[in-house]
């Protein structure tokens, strides 16, 4: 079954700064991209790409605390290994009236809360003000865009649980407008 929700936290604003975190296996790419499609025949839509989460999204007032934000984050991330997620369910979230999203929910391990304290820790000791309340943690990793929710029936369970992805590669970006981001730092996990 598919949980039809809608947003709760402000929409993304043109400056935000969004932490991604994604895979960087090919072959789990290309599994993520048959998922999509098989789902795609089903309720039509638009795949997103790169398949991602994103975890942390933030302002910050002064620009230059970015560079120390990426720099600390680097340094931090070179000693953690990858993080796994398995989907537990899907969701359409309603953006606005014409435009929807269906999302893969994704389960909440031990290692992937305390990522989440720790990164909302790192923006905050660089001035940055965090869109998403210390304790909240973003589950959903969007599969398609502009579905037809009227088929929604089609989706049935989808076998969940079942593994997502293993983020190995972890994406600062800025939020430009709704679809187009600036990719600002890219770097990954540890092995």
């Amino acid at each position: 079954m598919v949980a039809v929700t809608r947003q709760v936290l402000r929409p993304a604003q043109p400056g935000d700064i969004c932490v991604l975190l994604a895979p960087a296996d090919p072959e789990e790419e290309g599994r993520l991209r048959l998922c999509q499609q098989a789902l795609q025949t089903q309720l039509g839509g638009r795949p997103a790409s790169p398949v991602h989460l994103t975890c942390q999204r933030f302002q910050i007032a002064d620009p230059s605390g970015l560079s120390g934000f990426v720099d600390r984050l680097a340094a931090w991330m070179t000693g953690l290994p990858p993080l796994e997620f398995a989907a537990t369910g899907m969701e359409v979230l309603h953006l606005d009236d014409k435009f929807n999203a269906l999302k893969w929910r994704v389960d909440l391990s031990p290692e992937y809360c305390h990522f989440l304290e720790r990164l909302h820790d790192e923006v905050q000791a660089v001035g940055g003000r965090s869109t998403y309340p210390l304790g909240w943690a973003s589950r959903l990793v969007t599969a398609l865009y502009r579905i037809d929710t009227e088929r929604l029936h089609l989706v049935g369970d989808s076998g969940f649980p079942y593994p997502l992805f293993t983020a190995k590669t972890v994406v600062i970006s800025q939020y430009l407008k709704r679809l187009s981001y600036k990719t600002l730092e890219t770097f990954q996990f540890a092995d």
